[in-house]
């Protein structure tokens, strides 16, 4: 099984809407199957690849959680723009909802659905990073 992330092909900061295509994560349950979100895209790295063994697993057992919608913006594979682990804990996702928490600052406040304050965090909001780094000493 072979997965990676490789250079984009743009560098720039791209808005950019996707599609939610799993709703059983803590990060994307409070969206709606199908629902559009607008997230920024912006940084060099982070064109999903992985081997057709490792599309086939993702594709059949719904781990897919974002695609983006329209023109692929840096080359992933099949759009996507998210995937999760089995147990729906971990999330990897390219676009940044952070820069999406306020729409005086960014093109939405989409973001904050997906940085949501989890019940374990004491009230603090969790990154991705935050959770995966958790999930990995719990292990």
């Amino acid at each position: 099984m072979l997965s990676l992330v490789i250079t984009n092909f743009t560098s720039y900061v791209v808005i950019r809407r996707s599609r939610i295509e799993n709703t059983n994560t803590a990060w994307t349950s409070s969206f709606s199957q199908g629902q559009e979100i607008v997230i920024p895209l912006k940084n060099g790295e982070g064109a999903y690849m992985c081997d057709d063994e490792t599309l086939a697993m993702l594709e059949g057992e719904g781990r897919i959680i974002a695609r983006y919608v329209g023109e692929n913006p840096n080359g992933s594979r099949n759009l996507i723009a998210g995937i999760t682990n089995e147990r729906g804990n971990i999330v990897g996702l390219m676009p940044h909802p952070e820069h999406a928490i306020d729409s005086l600052t960014g093109p939405s406040a989409d973001g904050l659905r997906i940085l949501h304050i989890c019940p374990e965090s004491d009230g603090e909001v969790m990154s991705l990073d935050t959770v995966a780094h958790s999930a990995s000493k719990s292990r």
